[in-house]
């Protein structure tokens, strides 16, 4: 062990050349600790209630960049004993595609990973597996991650940044007085 040899048959006066040594040895240290943070923004959330289906449809969105809807959440209020149908529809100008699910609980996860593009619309149709039941209060929320190269990623430097929010929390105080 390198560090170690510095500490061996030590003595009170002060040995320059180990003194040296630590201060290698930290100034290395200190070159590789991160003095930068970067924060990335949460994913996006498209959300609708829709108390009829027009159409059997329930919520329609048209994406403004490329990405990836990752995971959504459902509730129907009223569901119908026979259960529900849930098309997912993900399409443009060239064309789409759809994930199809049958769902008989009220409150339910998805997790249907669609590519998305720029332009890209989605449109969530809810539809009795029976036709002549009814389906009615249908909460809808899904999450969609844009591509990293339409984020704005932000790089700070920490200083930069307790200075920023330093700042900030001023203002706050001068708002509440």
């Amino acid at each position: 062990m390198r560090n170690k040899a510095l500490f061996e048959n030590s003595t009170n006066t002060v040995d320059h050349a180990r003194v040296s040594k630590i201060e290698t040895i930290l100034t290395r240290v200190s070159r590789r600790m991160n003095k930068t943070v970067t924060g990335l923004l949460t994913p996006y959330p498209i959300s609708n209630y829709c108390n009829e289906p027009v159409s059997d449809i329930v919520l329609r969105y048209m994406f403004p960049s490329n990405g990836k809807i990752t995971v959504g959440a459902m509730y129907i209020e009223d569901m119908p004993k026979g259960g529900v149908n849930i098309v997912l529809y993900v399409g443009d100008a060239t064309g789409g595609g759809t994930k199809t699910y049958t769902i008989k609980r009220k409150d339910f996860k998805l997790a249907p990973n669609l590519p998305v593009s720029f332009g890209s619309r989605l449109t969530i149709g809810v539809k009795p597996v029976v036709e002549e039941e009814i389906v009615r209060g249908i909460w809808t929320s899904f999450m969609w991650v844009p591509d990293v190269k339409d984020v704005d990623v932000k790089t700070y430097l920490l200083d930069e940044l307790l200075a920023l929010e330093e700042t900030n929390n001023a203002g706050l105080k001068e708002e509440k007085q």
